[in-house]
């Protein structure tokens, strides 16, 4: 789990590298990440687990930093600050509701088709809905909700 934070966290902060420069904001540092990655790849036993202790208190660390400072934006008197607050506290929710959907999907990859729970009708109706409002295909739905084309009704 932590190497897959750490490759995510490289993959983010190479994507806003130049950015970062333009308007000002930090990101956690990539070089941080591409250091740590391979030694915690080499690492076993007892100091793997304290190398992956110190990535959980860093991010609890930077967590800790994230909310005092989005509380500050929230209570600022200019508009730009609490809106720039509120944007950046609903982009880290999309983020970990993405990886949350990630670690779900790849979990029922693992279980055969055919073993796998079925969804309700109230759910299925939601998934038809959702297919009408995203305008997507048949075979782009099966996809996003693990099932095959052919059971995916036409539309």
């Amino acid at each position: 789990m932590i190497e897959g934070f750490l490759e995510e966290l490289a993959r983010i902060g190479n994507a806003h590298g130049r950015m970062s420069q333009k308007c000002g904001r930090t990101f956690v540092s990539s070089r941080f990440v591409h250091v740590l990655l391979p030694i915690l790849q080499r690492t076993c036993g007892p100091r793997r687990r304290f190398l992956e202790q110190f990535i959980r208190n860093v991010i609890a660390l930077a967590q800790y930093a994230t909310s005092y400072t989005r509380s500050w934006a929230a209570n600022c008197r200019l508009e730009r600050m609490r809106l720039n607050g509120e944007n950046d506290r609903l982009r880290q929710e999309m983020t970990l509701l993405t990886e949350e959907v990630r670690l779900k999907d790849a979990r029922l990859k693992r279980v055969e088709s055919q073993k796998r729970p079925h969804y309700l009708p109230t759910e299925r109706i939601t998934i038809l809905e959702l297919r009408a409002a995203r305008a997507w295909s048949a075979r782009q739905t099966a996809r996003t909700f693990l099932r095959t084309a052919a059971t995916m009704p036409p539309g």
